[in-house]
């Protein structure tokens, strides 16, 4: 399960244009936007993201 903090970067990402090809908002200034960070959001959405994974698909190949 994702944390709150978790959540609202990852959010925040998907909503700016992070993941998107080229980025449109770097995790500075994402950062910038959560009052935290650039590496915090960094943290944070890789924490996220290995959360997702092993939720998903590691949870998938298991069953």
């Amino acid at each position: 399960m994702l944390t709150d903090a978790q959540l609202e970067a990852m959010t925040a990402a998907v909503e700016n244009g992070y993941y998107d090809i080229p980025r449109d908002i770097s995790t500075a200034e994402l950062g910038d936007q959560l009052g935290i960070s650039d590496q915090a959001v960094t943290e944070r959405l890789r924490r996220g993201i290995s959360t997702l994974a092993a939720n998903t698909m590691l949870a998938k190949s298991n069953s």
